[in-house]
């Protein structure tokens, strides 16, 4: 699988008051097309909540829907 983590930079801060989004892709496909992307390529990912701090969200089985 591969684990992503964004910092407060890419997080639109209006938005969140959290400074980590980790995320876990295990689909190959989300992995392949991952890899391809350039730094400021805009996505959204939906996945399931696997934990939530006061600084972090972790989300599993991630997927990009668009």
């Amino acid at each position: 699988f591969r684990r992503v983590l964004f910092r407060s930079q890419v997080i639109n801060p209006s938005l969140a008051t959290f400074k980590h989004l980790d995320m876990d892709f295990k689909d190959k496909r989300w992995i392949d097309y991952l890899d391809g992307l350039k730094k400021g390529t805009h996505i959204k990912v939906q996945g399931q909540i696997r934990s939530i701090s006061g600084i972090s969200v972790g989300l599993d089985n991630c997927e990009i829907i668009s």
